[in-house]
């Protein structure tokens, strides 16, 4: 068999693209799960506002405390993630 015919015989579809098409659904996957978190913790079930949470807080230097009013995933860490690399 010539080297050719050994070289056209490998099927370059499934050894590239079958870990590229898993690093895309790995990724769809992920940016589902965010879209899912956010629906559940930053948003009202029942009329779809904006999940708002109020607090104060002692101010360590200045003499008046303070409030607020905040949306809660204003003060969330960023959950959302990404494939970076495949290797």
């Amino acid at each position: 068999m010539a080297i050719g015919e050994e070289l056209s015989s490998i099927d370059f579809q499934s050894i590239i693209g079958g870990p590229l098409d898993a690093v895309v659904q790995a990724q769809a996957q992920s940016a589902q799960t965010s879209v899912d978190f956010i629906k559940a913790v930053g948003f009202d079930e029942d009329s779809n506002e904006p999940t708002m949470v109020t607090f104060s807080y002692m101010k360590a230097v200045e003499t008046k405390d303070g409030d607020g009013t905040e949306k809660l995933l204003g003060i969330l860490e960023n959950s959302i993630s990404e494939v970076e690399s495949a290797a």
